[in-house]
C-alpha cells in the first residue's frame, strides 16, 4: 500500500503536472492558432477567395472518418491509430511547406495543396490533442483549455508578416512536436496511443485480448446514450454556425479592440482568464454547468445588441457573441474529455464527432455569412431578422435541444460524488441504502461496486478495484486474477484516471467514503 508522499515527492508531482500543463497549453494553443491563420489564406490568394469553408469541410470529414473508424476498431488493434498519427504528421509537414512556398512563389497550386492538406490535418490533429486531454481530470482540462485560448490569441495578435513567416510553417510542426513530448512525458506511444510499458512488456497480445473482453461491459455510445450525444453534437454545430456567420458579416463602427487583434481575439483572452481564475478558486467545487449558464445568455445578449446597435457599432455585439461561444467551446471540450473516460469508444470517437460537428458548423456559418452579407448589401435582408432568428436558435438549443440537465447524464462533474448519485435514476434506492448501514459497516465489495458503477468501470476494472482497495500491489493483482503484469498495470492506470485519484491511498479513501 502506498503511504503519504513526502514534501519533495509532492513537489515533484506538482512540478510534473505543471510541465504537462505547459506542454498541452502551448501545443493546443499553437494548433488552434494555425487553424485560424490557415482560414485567412483565401484572403491572401484572392483567386481562391471564399473557399475557407472548404478547408473546414475537409477537416470535418477527416475527423468524422477517424471517429467511425475508431468505433469500428475499438479494443481490436492499434494499427488504425498508427495510421492516423503518421498521416497527421505527413499532412502537417506537407501543409507547412506548401503554404509558405506559395506565398513566396505566388503559386496558386501550392496554396491549394497546402490549404487542402492543412484542412485534413487540422481535423486529425485536434482529435489527437483530444486524446491527451481525456487523460486528465476536469479541473486540469478546464485550465488547459482556457490557457490555450489565451495562447491562440497571443499568436494571432502578432503582425501579419510574423504569422506568414512563422505561423504557417512553425505552428503546426511545433504543435505536433509538443504532442509527442506530452506522450513521452507520460510514457505513451504517440503512434499507438498505448503505454510504452505495455508495448515493451510481456504478454502484449494477452493484454489486448483482456482489454477487448473488458470493453464488453462498458456502455457503447450508439446504444446507450446515442440520442444525448447527437443532441450535444447538434448544439456544437449550431453554436459554431452562429459565431462564424456573424464573423463573416462586416462590422460597423470602430473596433475598440482593434489594436490587440480585434473583438474575436479579445474574447479569447477574456474567457481564458475568467475560467482559469474560476477553476483555481473553486477547485473541486468547480461546476461545468455554470459555464453553460453563462455561455447561452451572453450569446443571446450579443444578438440583441447586434440587432439594435449594428448600424452604430457592432464590435461590442461581436465581442459578446465571441465570449459566449468561447465559454461553450471550453465546456464541450471538458464534456468530451469526461465522456471519453467513461465510454468504450474512447477519445478518438468522441473528439472525432465533436471536431466534425464544430468544423461542419463553422463551414456552414461562413457560407451563410457571405450570403447574408450579399443580401444585406442589396437591401433584400435586414440584419435584425438574422439576429432574431439567431436568438430563437440559441433559446431552442439551450432549453429544448441540449438543456443544462443533460450534462450530468453525459458527464458527471465529480465521478462518484454525492451530487452524481443523487442525479442517477436509482437515487431513491441509494438514499434508502444510505439510511441503513454506515460506509464503515458496509462490505468492501459493495462499496467498490458503487464506485465502479458511478465511475463507469468495466467488469474487469471492478475486480481490480476491489484488490486495490484491499491494498494489493500490481504483481499481486496480476497473480490473483491470472493476468499479465502489464495488463494489471493498465487496468490500475485506467481506474486511477476514472476515479480522479493519483495514488492508492486516495483510492482507498474514496472507496471508504462511498
Amino acid at each position: 500500500m502506498n503511504t503519504e508522499k513526502s514534501a519533495p515527492s509532492r513537489l515533484r508531482t506538482a512540478t510534473g503536472q505543471g510541465a504537462n500543463l505547459a506542454v498541452i497549453v502551448l501545443g493546443f494553443g499553437l494548433c488552434r492558432a494555425w487553424i485560424v491563420a490557415c482560414l485567412a489564406i483565401p484572403t491572401i490568394h484572392r483567386t481562391v477567395y471564399g473557399t475557407n469553408w472548404l478547408y473546414l469541410t475537409m477537416g470535418a470529414l477527416a475527423a468524422l472518418f477517424v471517429a467511425f473508424a475508431t468505433h469500428a476498431t475499438v479494443g481490436k488493434s492499434e494499427r488504425f491509430h498508427e495510421h492516423v498519427a503518421e498521416s497527421t504528421f505527413g499532412l502537417l509537414l506537407a501543409s507547412s511547406l506548401a503554404i509558405p512556398a506559395s506565398l513566396v512563389l505566388d503559386s496558386l497550386l501550392l496554396a491549394f495543396v497546402g490549404f487542402m492538406t492543412g484542412g485534413i490535418a487540422a481535423g486529425m490533429l485536434q482529435v489527437l490533442w483530444g486524446e491527451r486531454f481525456s487523460t486528465h481530470e476536469t479541473t486540469f482540462v478546464t485550465i488547459a483549455s482556457a490557457l490555450a485560448a489565451i495562447v491562440t490569441a497571443l499568436c494571432l495578435a502578432c503582425s501579419e508578416e510574423v504569422v506568414r513567416i512563422i505561423g504557417y510553417a512553425a505552428f503546426p510542426l511545433c504543435s505536433f512536436l509538443l504532442l509527442t513530448i506530452e506522450c513521452k512525458r507520460n510514457r505513451i506511444s504517440w503512434r499507438t496511443g498505448r503505454s510504452l510499458d505495455e508495448i515493451d512488456g510481456p504478454a502484449y497480445s494477452e493484454r489486448i485480448a483482456a482489454e477487448a473482453e473488458g470493453f464488453e461491459g462498458l456502455p457503447s455510445i450508439p446504444n446507450e446514450t446515442g440520442k444525448l450525444v447527437a443532441k450535444l453534437m447538434a448544439s456544437v454545430a449550431i453554436f459554431s454556425f452562429l459565431v462564424r456567420m456573424f464573423d463573416s458579416v462586416p462590422a460597423s463602427g470602430i473596433d475598440p479592440f482593434g489594436a490587440i487583434g480585434g473583438s474575436s481575439l479579445f474574447a479569447l483572452v477574456v474567457v481564458g482568464f475568467a475560467l482559469v481564475a474560476t477553476a483555481m478558486v473553486m477547485n473541486e467545487r468547480f461546476d461545468v454547468t455554470r459555464v453553460y449558464r453563462v455561455a447561452v445568455p451572453i450569446m443571446v445578449l450579443g444578438c440583441v445588441v447586434l440587432a439594435v446597435f449594428f448600424e452604430v457599432n457592432s464590435a461590442i455585439a461581436i465581442l459578446l457573441i465571441g465570449i459566449g461561444y468561447e465559454f461553450f467551446d471550453v465546456l464541450v471540450w471538458i464534456l468530451f474529455a469526461s465522456m471519453s473516460r467513461t465510454h468504450r469508444d474512447g477519445a478518438g470517437y468522441i473528439y472525432g464527432l465533436g471536431v466534425a460537428s464544430m468544423f461542419f458548423g463553422m463551414a456552414a456559418g461562413l457560407l451563410a455569412g457571405d450570403l447574408a452579407h450579399t443580401l444585406i448589401s442589396s437591401g433584400a435582408l435586414q440584419l435584425t431578422m438574422i439576429a432574431m432568428a439567431s436568438i430563437i436558435s440559441l433559446v431552442f438549443t439551450g432549453f429544448m435541444l441540449f438543456p443544462e440537465g443533460m450534462m450530468s447524464k453525459l458527464s458527471p462533474l465529480r465521478p462518484g460524488t454525492k451530487k452524481q448519485r443523487k442525479a442517477s435514476p436509482d437515487s431513491e434506492a441509494r438514499t434508502t441504502e444510505e439510511k441503513a448501514p454506515t460506509s464503515e459497516q458496509r462490505p468492501l465489495e459493495e462499496r467498490c461496486s458503487d464506485v465502479a458503477r458511478d465511475c463507469g468501470l468495466t467488469p474487469r476494472e471492478g475486480e481490480v478495484l476491489i484488490l486495490l482497495a484491499k491494498g494489493r500491489t500490481v504483481p499481486v493483482i496480476a497473480r490473483d486474477l491470472q493476468i499479465a503484469k502489464g495488463t494489471a498495470r493498465t487496468h490500475t492506470e485506467r481506474i486511477y484516471r476514472k476515479l480522479d485519484v493519483h495514488k492508492q491511498q486516495e483510492l482507498i479513501d474514496k472507496v471508504e467514503n462511498a
